[in-house]
């Protein structure tokens, strides 16, 4: 395999993977190796995207979140696209009677916590 054929194999790789704002600038070592940390940090990014957080964790910035609630008195979580103002500490257009239990960056659902 020569090093173009490698070149072209990884700009195929992160083109297919939606991650073309990585750049593999050649077969060295270092190359690879700042790829590695590249391409570890954004799977550490889309892990805390897949993590529900307890709500006494609030957002940092005003965003639209999803939420787990569930209405007082019950058990059963139910999701929802929810919004928080670190302005006042509020979390706005709930529902009335429900409590807030977990967020996380809007994404694909992943299950609720365990024990849940």
């Amino acid at each position: 395999m020569t090093q173009e054929d490698i070149n072209e194999v990884m700009a195929n790789s992160l083109k297919r993977w939606q991650l073309e704002h990585l750049v593999f600038d050649g077969g060295n070592i270092e190359s690879a190796r700042r790829l590695i940390r590249l391409l570890q940090a954004e799977n550490a990014k889309l892990k805390a995207q897949l993590t529900w957080r307890p709500v006494s964790e609030k957002p940092e910035n005003e965003e639209r979140v999803d939420i787990l609630y569930r209405y007082k008195g019950n058990k059963r979580l139910i999701p929802f696209v929810g919004e928080y103002s670190p302005i006042d500490g509020l979390w706005r257009n709930m529902l009335d009677n429900i409590e807030i239990v977990y967020w996380r960056p809007i994404g694909p659902i992943p299950p609720a916590p365990e024990g849940e």
